[in-house]
């Protein structure tokens, strides 16, 4: 799925389970603070895209890793 409100052509990958959708946001978000408290990255292509992405994926029906997060590091993902 594209998005661009980092950069231009930023992408993410869904992974759905019947339970959940997982999100590695790359660099859409670069921590999952700034989905928790709805903040865009300080550096952005299109801030009202930035703004969609966090309001979309800072729903409960999503388990957001963004890829400069420490917790996807030293977390199972699925």
């Amino acid at each position: 799925m594209k998005w661009s409100g980092h950069s231009v052509g930023s992408a993410i990958v869904e992974i759905t389970t019947k339970d959940i959708t997982y999100i590695l946001a790359g660099d859409e978000g670069y921590i999952n603070d700034c989905i928790t408290r709805k903040i865009p990255t300080g550096c952005y292509y299109d801030l009202e895209k930035s703004k969609e992405f966090i309001e979309k994926y800072s729903n409960k029906k999503y388990r957001l890793h963004t890829c400069h997060d420490i917790s996807l590091k030293t977390e199972r993902i699925i």
